[in-house]
């Protein structure tokens, strides 16, 4: 009789550190989800200033090779394909925002 006892309060034990340790779990598992959300989110505000800066830049380079004296040294410099227009990157700048704001509507 002692031998049962002795079991039961073994599984007893075992049940209730089971049942903390899944709590526990959960709990981080939640909390690595909201650090992953958060950093999409970052992600996605650097990827939107990076297009907003090619554009910038893009503009600023055409002002320079419009002047006079400055143009032919940066008709020198070749840029990428896909540096070189700055309405492309606000195109794409334009789309990313207005695709992230169909989302939130959905999601809604």
């Amino acid at each position: 009789m002692e031998r049962i006892l002795q079991s039961d309060i073994f599984f007893f034990i075992t049940s209730i550190a089971a049942i903390i340790v899944t709590i526990g779990l959960a709990l981080v598992l939640f909390e690595a989800y909201k650090i992953l959300r958060s950093v999409k989110k970052i992600s996605a505000d650097v990827e939107e200033t990076v297009i907003e800066a090619r554009g910038t830049i893009s503009d600023v380079r055409g002002r320079l090779a419009a002047m006079p004296g400055l143009g032919f040294l940066l008709k020198s410099f070749k840029s990428h394909p896909s540096h070189s227009s700055a309405v492309a990157a606000r195109k794409h700048l334009n789309k990313k925002q207005n695709h992230g704001t169909d989302k939130s509507r959905e999601k809604k």
